[in-house]
């Protein structure tokens, strides 16, 4: 379902799929080619919104997010997590340091 939200459509461009079961509702913008796939929620009610365009280069997909306007006073930032996959493939993710704080003290003025 795609709707909006104090008079802000999302905007998604018409190389992207979106599955019927996702929501997006308020100001959010896709990039050309990406994807929102099953019961997976956007919501651009608070802050905006902005997924990337699909990135094939070097053979690798990329996704950028962007979403909070008003970043909060104190950003705990976030760490590069190497994990070795079978053979010699080699995982990166990310994770953000304010998970190591409980929910409630997340992202809180200091």
């Amino acid at each position: 379902m795609i709707r909006s939200y104090k008079g802000i459509f999302p905007k998604i461009p018409d190389t992207c799929y979106v599955d019927e079961s996702a929501q997006i509702i308020g100001d959010v913008t896709l990039g050309e080619h990406s994807s929102v796939w099953m019961n997976s929620v956007i919501r651009g009610d608070v802050h905006y919104i902005r997924i990337g365009a699909f990135d094939s280069e070097k053979g690798w997909e990329s996704l950028r997010l962007s979403f909070i306007a008003q970043r909060p006073a104190v950003e705990p930032g976030f760490q590069v997590v190497r994990s070795n996959g079978p053979g010699r493939q080699i995982n990166y993710t990310t994770r953000s340091y304010a998970t190591d704080q409980p929910p409630e003290q997340r992202y809180r003025d200091v």
